[in-house]
């Protein structure tokens, strides 16, 4: 959500106008969830999805078509219904288009801040639009207001620079992860090896800094030797971290565990350990290994936020 609220606020401070439409409730099955959000610009290109198909067209076509600054309008899924946008999921949406122009820039610059957690706040009734700084995780819609969570993006700690984070780390972006490397080898932590990362770091796998490391941050250990896999896992374990995965075949992984066990971590936080790391899809390569991770890390993160 980060990166459309800062592409928004580019838009804007440019002086362009710029649509949201947002899903704020839906009944039933429906191609996206409630918080489900597309920002269309005037050049008709559009970052973000509310689900694909006729529910999004519609969205896009009425963005900049109508004069009022807010529309609200009621869609059924279904094909057999007088307010159908020609989807057969069954269920029913109420969806929220709204315009925002350049003086909106601020609201936009506040929301698209990296390190804070913020909430967009639509008044429905009135067409106004704030920003709230508390809030819940998930949308809520409440009489006529809807909340909407802007929320900092989940953390990819990747420690190794080798060949599969090659791969992986442009996956992590596409899933909005904010993607920090590192590696105890300089040629390995260069900007130039990983130039879609957010932060590149060499580091001593000895001396890990692990403060940063949160409840919602996902951690991948991909080192060039069990022996620093081992020390990094020895110092991740000890942080609040949602996923932490292990690069390894069983044998491998195996040992690390027993090492590990050595050094009084109990089974229950081994357990906590994904190793060897992905969804078993007999991956080989670098990049087939990749995909599979970031199947495991999808499936983690629907799971755990159904």
């Amino acid at each position: 959500m980060k990166n459309i609220m800062n592409r928004v606020y580019s838009e804007l401070l440019n002086g362009h106008s710029v649509s949201l439409a947002v899903l704020i409730e839906v009944v039933g099955s429906s191609p996206n969830k409630a918080g489900a959000t597309i920002a269309i610009f005037e050049s008709g290109e559009t970052i973000g999805t509310i689900g694909g198909g006729a529910i999004e067209f519609f969205s896009i076509a009425e963005a900049f078509k109508n004069k009022n600054v807010q529309l609200l309008k009621d869609v059924s899924l279904t094909d057999s219904d007088e307010r159908s946008v020609g989807m057969t999921c069954g269920g029913s949406a109420k969806i929220l288009i709204r315009r925002f122009v350049s003086s909106d820039a601020e609201l936009f610059h506040n929301l698209s801040d990296i390190e804070r957690d913020k909430w967009l706040v639509f008044d429905l009734s009135s067409e106004r639009a704030y920003i709230a700084d508390s809030g819940a995780a998930s949308p809520i819609l409440l009489n006529e207001t809807f909340i909407l969570p802007v929320l900092k993006p989940e953390g990819a700690f990747v420690f190794g620079g080798g060949h599969i984070a090659i791969e992986l780390v442009p996956i992590l972006k596409q899933l909005n992860f904010f993607v920090s490397v590192f590696d105890d080898r300089t040629d390995f932590s260069t900007v130039d090896r990983f130039p879609s990362a957010d932060s590149v770091a060499f580091v001593d796998f000895s001396d890990v800094k692990i403060d940063s490391i949160t409840e919602r941050d996902f951690v991948f250990v991909l080192t060039h030797g069990h022996i620093f896999d081992t020390a990094v896992l020895s110092q991740v374990l000890k942080s609040e971290a949602r996923y932490i995965g292990c690069v390894g075949s069983t044998k491998k992984t195996a040992a690390m565990k027993t090492a590990l066990s050595a050094l009084g971590f109990s089974d229950a936080n081994l357990n906590r350990i994904h190793s060897p790391i992905g969804l078993k899809i007999a991956a080989k390569s670098p990049a087939e290994i990749a995909i599979s991770i970031a199947a495991e890390v999808i499936l983690n993160r629907r799971t755990q936020n159904a």
